[in-house]
Formats: structure tokens, C-alpha cells, sequence
């Protein structure tokens, strides 16, 4: 699809390719509270412009302009960017921008860099939209220079329909988590309603919103007698004015046109008495509340007999805003359900369903709802949630099913499909025994399904308003919603009972997992182990190889300490010590008559039932188990000892993984304290190395300079070839003096002692730049002047590194360098745009066949300073390097 149809229509004030300004004051972020709003207050500005431009709807290039700059204001976001599927060239054209950085735009023409045409692309392979709290973290935005730009949430939505792909919009902000669900929702909205005008074709045959395709409900009819007063219409068009067909009759059709719109229909009409050939003609109504809307309208003279009698009008809204509307308010009554029902205190699924059903209904502006749940043993409809039913109906629609089932509920149930009755023109109301219930105009009917079978019916109804095809459409979709609502409202009920079989035992393996440390974990252990079976203590024993002996370790809170005292030998015949040597569960019911249970044990602890489980690891006993009854004499159920079984063998993992720990931690400490000392003492090296090459030698050097300059000039009798011989000593001296000046550079360059970290980055910029091809941005945010001197020579070090790598291996056309202070730490990103690699494959790889070191090297100093290393490249896509570093360095283990 080539860009000549749009510029054809082009506004000659608003070019195809338009920024929008990022200084006005109403495209800036406020502070509102996104989850009250409803869909149709956040939308309401974009739908007025139908009514503020009513002569601009068939001038799509014009209107795309106006909707994109109203969807700008009402996201408030940082970023947009609009593409258009080019159909012929099979690629994405921009057509309009909001945020781009500086660099992109050239002498006032946007050049976008590979990454950024590939937007769209990301966002069509993921489906129909993509939505990213953090880009920085997510991998699919790896390789994206988008990632550079400091933007953080990220909403994309394809254009397009069943058939045809038409554009792409995509939505940043700086923030995180910027996009609630509703903001989600309102954005694929605003996204549909640009998707129209990224259209070039003739009248379609079905009315087209974005990617669904509504079933044509044929044109709005108008009957006039010559006069212009109105005869007769049909239902959509007293639908569309907001009026009862009986209001409308008699009225003069220049009430619901504006001035200019009954201007033209007078001139419409003048040319059609006159015989003349009479083209469609867009005419603007008034709607309701100020509204006005541009229809496409043709005009027809009746004839009786030969004699003109009136004019029949045909009209079609060209806009399709109707059903825009439509679907909003369905939606918003949608969202404000669920809203309720997710915050329901309700403790059931059926009194969460009327609570959030009554509080949600509202917002259709209908009188009449009802729930109704089947009952499949009695054959009958029970009515959950009722709104607007008398007590004389309820009766006989509480009974559904017992009588010859006539309602047309049954039609839903036994058809499983959503319907719909509306009265005819000369009838008062629908027929009671339909509906069950007197002076109904209309009633609509869905299916409710719940684990793909019928769950029970939904219905709406109204004594004063009409429903069309277009309802039913808008109602069977609100159906299939409230399905899947219930569906997930079931699915809670069931994992809020799960979750209280569960609690317990996710307290117990949380105990275990927090700690590798042993005087928090065991204490933890042997409280959850207590509170998991109700018992009154919880002791742990653990083995002494060398003594051959069960040591007393940890009791549960408010325990008896003395359990700290006890060794127990490991070939006694006591409780603990056979457990340990069987390798199982022992349960006692009554310990004073145990023999197993020693005098001295009784005494001190008060036992009256026990329960001893081995801990066992790699087929080795590391210790027991004990749980105490100190209150009665209990049975312990299977059901118990199997819980305490079962997390006895988690139990053993966690302690061996805190002894192996231990021992690690120790080793690592030693390790990290001579990897410091050794990076300390060759960083220092390397001070007093470029120091000396600077100071001595180059001073030296200097000297040797200017002797040879003098003895140049003092030399009497001076052939060519001493004069030569001396020129070429003093050129290479002075050679000699600018290596040892980029070595003394290299090995620590004098600013960074100096100037400080930020002034030695651009100088190092500005020196890589001149040297390669690869352009690179330096982006500084909150950074103090100086930083303590590890953290700048560290931070150095890696850019240097990276840098390096950029221009050995990437190929990249630009690189971004970003540094921020967020306390407590620093953060750094380094971004390129080149060629990328695999990362996996990377490090699973042999280091021999590695190229370099200069990534692990960099990870290593990155974690010796208590911080994070993290790099995300994919082949082709570039690289991003990620580091962030505590400002002041914290010992790593703890």
C-alpha cells in the first residue's frame, strides 16, 4: 500500500510525517488514579472530536492528525510512534512521532535507526499486543536502542483486521508500571479507533472497528413529506438520535440538523424536485448532550401515482463510532463487575456474582438485569440477581422449567446461544409468557458456561428503550465475559481452600528456603514444624560423627532451652538414638509408659506423646526430628506423621545446603579478600607505572629533546647527513615521548585522579570517537562530581573494556553510554546497536575458544564490589551491558 493515497488527502497544513510538541503543557504526566475512571470518562475527549469535526471525518489524513494528538493527551505518555503497513513494499512507514530523541531527526526529517522499524514488528510476532512493565528487564526488547532511551513501560497494539494488517502503535513512559489493566484496556481501544483511517478502499460492506467485523444492520431510513417534517423511520435511526420512533414523528427534520446540515438538504432537495441526478451528501445531526455526527445521506422522491408525495432519506455512519461507543459501555460495565467482584468480601461465588453484578449493572443504562443459575437436578432456572422485577414476576420466572417452558430463557439454554426479541412497530409490548414480565420492549439473553458447560442465563431488559443486532452482538461478547468470570471466580473458591490445607506447609518450606544461615534456620524449622501439627514443642538433633553422639540444636519458640544440654549417644536405646540408627518415624502415645522414653527425659521435659522422624541425606542419618505433647496424651494421625515425613526430607536438604554453605562462605570470603588485595595492588601498580612514564621518563625523554635541538643548533660545520641524522633522532624522540604519553593514558589516565570519572569519560569519548566509526552518546544523570576512588577507576575500567569490544567485534553504528545515581548505588548501561552474539553460548563454551577475557574480567571486578553484571545480546540485535554497583561497598556475606 503505497503512501500516495494519504498524502492525496493531506491537510496542506498538517504534513503526512508529524511530531507532536513535547511542549505542551497538557501532553505532561498528572497524578490521577487510573483503576476508578471508567473507560468511557477517559475516552469521552477522543469521541468529542467527532462532534468538534464533523466535516473531517471523510478526510482521514486530517483526522488521523486530531486523534493521534487527542490519544497523546489522554495517555500522557513520553513515547508514541505511529506506523503504517506499506502493503506494496511489505515493510512499516512512520507517520506520526512523540518523543524521539534528538539524534533521530536530521535537518527536520525523521531517520530512524534499524532498531527502532523493528518496533512494530516485535510487537505484530508477540500478537496482537504487547505490553512490558520494565523493557530494561524484558528479553524481548534485547538489542533495542528504545532500551537506551531511559523508557521503562512499554504498550504496543497491531492495526488490523481478519484479513488485512494495516498499522502499528506503540506507547512509552519513563516509569515502570505505568500501565494498569484499565490503561491497557483504554489503549487497544484508542488503537482501534486510529485503525479506520490507516484505510484506503471503497464503502465497505461490513462496518469495520479495528479487528472484529460487526454483521451489517443495514442503513438508518428516513420518510418526510415535502414539508421536511418526518413520517416514519426505522429503529436504528431513532437508536442513533437517542429518541422513540413516537417522539419523532411530525417533528421537522431541520430540529435534529445543524444549520449547514439543513442548508445542504435543502439544496439536495431542490436539485431532486428538479430532476436533476442527486449525489450522496454528508449531512451533520445533533445528538444528544451537544453531540453532532457527519452521515453519508442519499435522498429518494416517493411518488403515488406519478406525483411526488414525500422523500425517502437513506443514511450510513461513515465514522462507525456507534458501535465504538457501544462497545465501551458494555465494556465499562464489564470492568466495573469484575472490579467489584475481585474486591468482594463475599465468602461464596454466588454472593460475590450478586454483589458485583447489582454494583456493575448501572452503567449499561437499562432498567432491568437478571442472573439466573441452572439447576440440573430439578430442571430448572433459580434467579440469583434480579433488577427491576416486580413480585408478581418473580414468582413464575423462579419456577422456570416446572411449566412448558415457552420463556425464551430456555431457547438460550437448550440452544446454548445468546438472542434477542424486540417489539414491532404497532405492538405495545413483548408477550408475557416470553418474558415473564408485563410492558417489556426488548430482552436480550446470553448463555453462561462455566468449564465448558452450562452454568446458567443472563438477561437485560427494558421497558422504554429498543435493542438492535448491534446489542446482541455487544451482549453475546458480555456474556462470554461474565463466563470467564465466573470461571475464575470458581477457580479462586477452590485455591482459597487449597491454600488453607496449604498454609501451613508453605510457612514450613518458606522457613526453610529464607536462610542458609544455621542459627536462623533450625530455630525457624522447629517453630513451623510445631505449628504445623498443633504440637506444644519441636526439638532438632544433630549428629557429632566424631563424638558418635545426637547433640540437641534448636526448639521452637518459648521452648524448653534445656534441650540445648542434651547428648544422647548414638548406640543407647533411647527414642532419638533408635530413630536415628532404624531410619524411621516412630510415634508415642503414652511416653511415661514407654521404655524408650528415660526417667530423666520425663522429668525435665513433661512428655506425654512423641513423635521422632530421622533426617536423612545421600543415605547418611544427619539427625532427628521430635515433636513434643506435653498437654495430653495424643495419637498422632497418619495423615500428620506423613506431613512431618514429608518435610523431614526438605528439612535434611536445607541443613546440609547451610553446612555446605558455611564451609563455601568461609572459603569464598578468603578467596574475595586476595581478589581484592590483587586487583588493589595491580591497579596501584599501574598508578605508580603511568606516574613514573609520565614524570620520569618523559620527562627524561624531554631533556633528550631539546639537547638534540641544541646541539642541532650548536654544532659548527654541520653536513646533510648529521643535520638528517640529528632530524630523525629528535622526530622519533618526540614519537617515542607521545606512546609513553597514550601508555601512561591507558594504564591510568591523570584526569581520573584529577578531574574525576565524568571529565575522564569524555575525554576517553572524544578520543574513541576520532579513533573509530562507531558514534557515542554519553548520557550523565544525578551524578555527583566525584565518587570515591575505587567506584571510578572500576567504572572506568568497565566502559574502557566495553568500548574496546565495540570497536574489536560489534560493528555498531552508535553506542549509548548511561550513568546514574540512584542511591545506594550507581547504575551504568552501555548499548550498541552492532551485530550481537549469543550469551549463552558464550559462557557454555570452552574459555580457550572464547575471544578474550573482557567480559568475565568485568563481571569479576563488577561482583568484587558488591554488585550486579548483567548482559543481554541476541545475534544482530546489539548488546546491552547492565551494571550496578553499591556506592559504598558492603560485605557480600553475611
Amino acid at each position: 500500500m503505497s503512501d500516495a493515497p494519504l498524502q492525496s488527502l493531506s491537510h496542506k497544513n498538517a504534513p503526512l510525517l508529524e511530531p507532536l510538541s513535547n511542549g505542551d503543557e497538557e501532553n505532561k504526566k498528572t497524578t490521577e488514579n487510573k483503576g476508578t475512571s471508567s473507560l468511557y470518562e477517559k475516552l469521552n475527549s477522543v469521541i468529542q472530536l467527532f462532534s468538534d469535526h464533523p466535516e473531517l471525518s471523510e478526510d482521514r489524513t486530517a483526522f488521523l492528525k486530531l486523534l493521534f494528538g487527542q490519544i497523546l493527551k489522554v495517555t500522557k505518555a513520553d513515547f508514541l510512534l505511529l506506523f503504517r503497513w506499506n502493503l506494496e513494499n511489505q515493510d512499516w512507514s512512520p507517520l506520526y512521532y512523540h518523543g524521539l530523541p534528538k539524534f533521530v531527526i536530521k535537518d527536520g526529517e525523521l531517520n530512524l535507526p534499524r532498531a527502532w522499524q523493528s518496533l512494530p514488528t516485535i510487537v505484530l510476532h508477540e500478537g496482537h499486543s504487547l505490553f512490558s512493565d520494565d523493557i530494561s528487564k524484558d528479553r524481548k526488547f534485547i538489542g533495542q536502542v528504545i532500551r537506551g532511551m531511559n523508557l521503562r513501560t512499554f504498550g504496543g497494539a497491531t492495526l488490523q483486521s481478519k484479513t488485512a494488517l494495516y498499522g502499528s502503535l506503540s506507547i512509552a513512559f519513563m516509569e515502570p508500571n505505568a500501565l494498569t489493566a484499565n490503561d491497557q484496556e483504554r489503549f487497544l481501544m484508542l488503537s482501534r479507533l486510529l485503525a479506520p483511517y490507516l484505510i484506503h478502499q471503497k464503502k465497505p460492506s461490513k462496518i469495520t472497528v479495528a479487528d472484529e467485523i460487526v454483521p451489517e444492520i443495514g442503513p438508518m431510513l428516513l420518510s418526510l413529506d415535502l414539508s421536511g417534517r418526518i413520517q416514519d423511520c426505522n429503529d436504528r435511526l431513532a437508536d442513533f438520535l437517542g429518541h422513540e420512533k413516537g417522539q419523532l414523528q411530525k417533528k421537522p427534520l431541520s430540529h435534529y440538523l445543524t444549520s449547514l446540515g439543513h442548508s445542504n438538504y435543502l439544496d439536495l432537495l431542490r436539485q431532486l424536485k428538479g430532476g436533476e441526478e442527486v449525489l450522496p451528501l454528508s449531512l451533520v445531526f445533533k445528538l444528544e448532550k451537544g453531540r453532532v455526527r457527519n452521515l453519508k445521506t442519499r435522498l429518494k422522491l416517493i411518488k403515488k401515482k406519478g406525483v411526488s408525495i414525500g422523500v425517502e432519506l437513506t443514511a450510513d455512519d461513515v465514522t462507525g463510532i456507534g458501535v465504538f461507543q457501544k462497545e465501551i459501555a458494555y465494556k465499562d460495565a464489564l470492568l466495573s463487575i469484575s472490579r467489584s467482584a475481585f474486591g468482594s468480601t463475599a465468602t461464596t461465588t454466588e454472593e460475590t456474582l450478586k454483589e458485583a453484578i447489582t454494583n456493575g449493572f448501572s452503567s449499561l443504562h437499562v432498567e432491568g438485569i437478571a442472573l439466573y443459575r441452572f439447576n440440573r437436578e430439578k430442571d430448572q432456572l433459580d434467579l440469583m440477581v434480579h433488577q427491576d422485577h416486580s413480585s408478581s414476576d418473580l414468582n413464575p420466572i423462579e419456577k422456570l422449567g416446572n411449566e412448558d417452558k415457552k420463556h425464551i430463557l430456555w431457547k438460550v439454554v437448550d440452544r446454548e446461544t445468546s438472542t434477542f426479541l424486540t417489539v414491532k412497530p404497532k405492538e405495545a409490548s413483548l408477550k408475557k409468557r416470553l418474558v415473564g414480565a408485563e410492558g417489556l420492549l426488548s430482552y436480550l439473553a446470553a448463555p453462561i458456561k462455566s468449564e465448558g458447560q452450562l452454568w446458567g442465563a443472563l438477561s437485560l431488559f427494558s421497558r422504554t428503550k429498543r435493542f438492535s443486532e448491534l446489542d446482541l452482538h455487544c451482549f453475546a461478547f458480555f456474556g462470554e465475559e461474565i463466563s470467564i468470570l465466573i470461571n475464575q471466580l470458581g477457580s479462586l473458591d477452590k485455591l482459597k481452600k487449597e491454600i488453607e490445607l496449604l498454609s501451613i506447609l508453605n510457612e514450613v518450606s518458606q522457613s526453610i528456603l529464607k536462610s542458609l544461615h544455621m542459627q536462623q534456620l533450625l530455630p525457624s524449622i522447629a517453630n513451623c514444624l510445631k505449628r504445623m501439627i498443633g504440637a506444644s514443642n519441636s526439638y532438632i538433633f544433630l549428629g557429632d560423627a566424631k563424638r558418635h553422639l545426637l547433640v540437641g540444636v534448636a526448639t521452637s519458640d518459648q521452648g524448653n532451652e534445656a534441650i540445648r544440654k542434651i547428648e544422647i549417644k548414638m548406640n543407647e536405646n533411647s527414642l532419638v538414638s533408635i530413630t536415628a540408627r532404624e531410619r524411621h518415624a516412630f510415634a508415642i502415645e503414652n511416653a511415661s509408659r514407654d521404655s524408650r522414653v528415660t526417667k530423666k527425659w520425663l522429668k525435665t521435659f513433661k512428655s506425654r506423646s512423641l513423635l521422632s522422624v530421622p533426617l536423612v541425606s545421600k543415605e547418611r542419618t544427619i539427625g532427628v526430628l521430635l515433636l513434643d505433647e506435653t498437654r495430653y496424651f495424643r495419637k498422632f494421625k497418619n495423615h500428620e506423621i506423613e506431613k512431618i515425613v514429608s518435610m523431614a526430607d526438605q528439612v535434611s536438604v536445607a541443613i546440609e545446603n547451610a553446612i555446605l554453605h558455611h564451609s563455601v562462605s568461609r572459603h569464598l570470603e578468603r578467596l574475595q579478600t586476595l581478589s581484592s588485595a590483587m586487583v588493589n595492588i595491580q591497579e596501584e601498580e599501574r598508578r605508580r607505572i603511568a606516574k613514573k612514564l609520565r614524570n620520569e621518563t618523559g620527562e627524561a625523554l624531554k631533556k633528550v629533546e631539546k639537547n638534540i635541538a641544541w646541539v642541532k643548533k650548536n654544532l659548527e660545520n654541520q653536513t646533510t647527513e648529521i643535520k638528517d641524522s640529528l632530524g630523525q633522532i629528535a622526530l622519533q624522540t618526540e614519537k617515542t615521548v607521545e606512546i609513553l604519553q597514550t601508555l601512561s593514558s591507558e594504564l591510568r589516565p591523570a584526569s581520573l585522579d584529577e578531574s574525576g570519572l565524568v571529565s575522564t569519560l569524555k575525554s576517553y569519548i572524544e578520543e574513541f570517537e576520532s579513533q573509530n566509526d562507531t558514534k557515542v552518546h554519553l548520557q550523565i544523570s544525578t551524578v555527583p562530581k566525584r565518587f570515591p576512588a575505587r567506584l571510578e577507576i572500576l567504572l572506568f575500567r568497565i566502559v574502557q573494556e566495553a568500548l574496546a569490544n565495540i570497536a574489536r567485534h560489534a560493528k555498531a553504528e552508535s553506542a549509548i553510554v548511561s550513568l546514574e545515581k540512584r542511591d545506594p548505588y550507581v547504575h551504568l548501561y552501555i548499548t550498541d546497536d552492532g551485530k550481537g552474539f549469543d550469551v549463552k553460548r558464550y559462557f557454555s563454551s570452552p574459555q580457550v575458544t572464547r575471544k578474550g577475557i573482557g567480559i568475565l574480567g568485568m563481571k569479576e571486578r563488577v561482583e568484587l564490589a558488591g554488585g550486579t553484571f548483567y548482559i543481554d545480546s541476541h545475534p544482530r540485535q546489539g548488546t546491552r551491558i547492565s551494571v550496578r554497583i553499591p556506592i559504598v561497598k558492603r560485605n557480600t556475606h553475611s
